[in-house]
């Protein structure tokens, strides 16, 4: 069994097709076609369709199969990572940049993991709005980064260039179809299991009071909820400092205001809860970035815990 041959199949399964498979791994469409046909005959049974215009479509056995192939690219990346480190028991430094967010992009648990098994390793985190990020990676002023990007945002043609370039190198790690509020637990609707826009369209919303927000207005704002809170005027705003969680947390949690997240909502946070926006198709996404000729060990290392999560949640860049 070759872990090559699996990622194959999760390529192909992402990219729906092989030929955009090929591309992003930097293999032919031939190389990629025997990977997995070489699992199908180890498995004893097709794991794609085969035919025009199925776009890479499983079969029943291939979604059956998915999530343990998921697992085994996972876990393979996990060992390898580990193995790597344990070489290596002198302190290194690695700096790591992400947005001041409450919530998570899965780097919380990411780093968690690596850290774990790296104590040598030292972490330096650095808090940053997306721009800026893109931009230190770029620079080297950051060893890598997790960056957060809204589905309804218009990606600024400098921030593709960086995107597309040649020096950097990207891994998906988050996608989501929705966004989320925390209300404070004392909020009459905190009791549901979720709320629809016109419940909390006359509320005080909270966001992000950092230069890449400037732009926050009635307008703008209204990308959150799918165009439907156009309806509701005035919308009214609080902006705040993400970087001080504590404080944004204790001012919803007292009933100031309502935050919405297209993020992933943290697991604990005191007197807060958080439900899903059911009426809202809001996309998300998550990407970790890094110099693609990196050669310190310790980001090649990480590489491997981001690819391990990615896989684990179905988002396998």
């Amino acid at each position: 069994m070759k872990i090559e041959n699996y990622e194959a199949i999760l390529a192909v399964r992402q990219h729906s097709g092989w030929t955009e498979a090929a591309c992003q791994t930097n293999q032919s469409p031939s190389t990629i076609s025997k990977r997995v046909n070489k699992v199908e005959e180890e498995l004893g049974a097709p794991i794609f369709v085969r035919g025009k215009g199925t776009q890479a479509a499983l079969t029943e056995f291939g979604e059956l199969m998915l999530p343990y192939i998921q697992k085994i690219v996972s876990l393979h990346n996990r060992v390898e990572a580990y193995a790597g480190s344990i070489h290596n028991e002198s302190e290194v430094r690695l700096t790591v940049g992400y947005p001041p967010l409450i919530g998570t992009l899965g780097e919380a648990e990411i780093l968690a993991r690596f850290k774990n098994d790296n104590p040598s390793v030292r972490i330096d985190h650095v808090l940053r709005d997306r721009n800026e990020l893109l931009a230190m990676v770029q620079e080297r002023r950051l060893d890598c980064a997790f960056v957060f990007l809204v589905g309804n945002e218009q990606v600024r043609n400098d921030m593709l260039d960086i995107l597309l370039s040649f020096e950097i190198a990207h891994i998906p790690i988050m996608r989501r179809e929705t966004i989320s509020v925390g209300l404070s637990q004392n909020h009459p609707l905190a009791g549901q299991r979720a709320v629809a826009i016109a419940e909390i369209c006359q509320s005080t919303f909270v966001f992000n009071d950092l230069s890449a927000h400037e732009d926050l207005t009635q307008g703008s704002l209204r990308f959150f909820f799918d165009q439907k809170a156009a309806w509701y005027d005035p919308i009214k705003i609080v902006r705040m400092d993400f970087i001080n969680k504590d404080m944004v947390n204790s001012f919803v949690a007292a009933g100031g205001g309502v935050l919405p997240t297209a993020c992933i909502p943290p697991d604990v946070s005191p007197g807060v809860r958080f439900l899903p926006v059911i009426d809202s198709r809001v996309s998300s996404s998550a990407i970790f970035i890094y110099p693609k000729y990196c050669s310190l060990p310790a980001v090649r290392s990480l590489i491997q815990y981001v690819r391990a999560y990615a896989a684990e949640n179905g988002v396998i860049g």
